[in-house]
């Protein structure tokens, strides 16, 4: 009864209301649609190399991947380039059955390897406008090294985008922690900060008229 008064007495408000869940519901769909023809896509490419291989021979096969990936980027070809780099993925998460032999040096540079195609695959998911797995492959890169600049900033851009704006802006504080006085990561900082007093203005604009 009341929110029935409330709603008669403010329809301009809960208009806007309704409206604002509506294009967040409509982006939420257009996310899904886009990753469910993004794994149709990939289901093509899936790995069937199941062989043990020693250190050296599957880091390499990374490396290549990697490398191939980076010249796809080059060209443009981000969805190429990204399947490029979940390949080379595919290939550290099979060191697994050696990783007992593995020496110290080998583990450091397979995470390090793993890092980097994390963060290139976010790159690609940018470039693709596909931010949720933008951000998913950025957080993937900073499970393993939570300072990585670039995944902090990379993440932070999809958030952005997302409408994250607070999450954005944590990211954006972590980077410049790494990387003081990095322009672009500041001028993204600014943005979001400014999205959010505007959010908190329109917001108590609202429930001023509302409570007023």
């Amino acid at each position: 009864e009341v929110e029935a008064e409330a709603r008669a007495a403010f329809p301009a408000f809960f208009a806007e209301e309704e409206r604002l869940r509506g294009e967040e519901e409509a982006r939420e769909k257009e996310e899904e649609v886009r990753r469910r023809k993004e794994e149709e896509d990939n289901k093509s490419s899936e790995d069937h190399d199941n062989r043990i291989l020693k250190f050296a021979e599957r880091f390499a096969m990374a490396e290549k991947n990697k490398a191939e990936g980076n010249e796809l980027f080059k060209d443009g070809n981000c969805k190429f380039a990204a399947e490029r780099y979940v390949k080379a993925l595919g290939h550290l998460a099979k060191l697994v059955h050696v990783e007992g032999t593995m020496k110290e040096g080998e583990h450091a540079q397979a995470k390090a390897l793993k890092i980097a195609c994390y963060s290139n695959v976010a790159q690609c998911f940018l470039r693709l406008e596909a931010w949720s797995k933008a951000a998913d492959n950025c957080s993937q890169a900073l499970e393993l090294d939570g300072a990585n600049a670039k995944a902090l900033f990379r993440r932070a851009q999809a958030r952005f985008e997302l409408k994250e704006l607070e999450l954005a802006a944590a990211d954006c504080r972590g980077c410049l922690e790494v990387n003081p006085g990095d322009k672009a990561v500041e001028k993204l900082l600014e943005r979001c900060d400014k999205g959010i007093k505007a959010a908190e203005a329109k917001q108590k604009k609202m429930y001023g008229k509302m409570f007023g």
